[in-house]
């Protein structure tokens, strides 16, 4: 799947969970937190990113998602 779907369901995810991130203009290596973005939120929007590209995100991966770049290439990764 590429990269650009990805982001334009992050965006959708984002906006429907109030999240306001801008996607174009994010530095992609800040962390989430630095987004506003804590723990439990990075959840929901990986568990809503998952259910609309109808994709699954290994466990393991998960610990691994610092940034808002790992983020998008963890779903890059596994929508292949």
């Amino acid at each position: 799947m590429e990269r650009k779907i990805i982001i334009e369901n992050l965006k959708k995810v984002a906006q429907n969970r109030k999240v306001n991130i801008n996607f174009d203009t994010a530095n992609l290596n800040a962390t989430l937190k630095e987004l506003g973005i804590d723990s439990l939120e990075a959840m929901g929007i990986i568990v809503d990113t998952e259910n609309a590209l109808k994709v699954r995100v290994p466990d393991e991966s998960l610990a691994e998602m610092k940034t808002l770049g790992h983020l998008i290439d963890m779903f890059v990764k596994v929508a292949k």
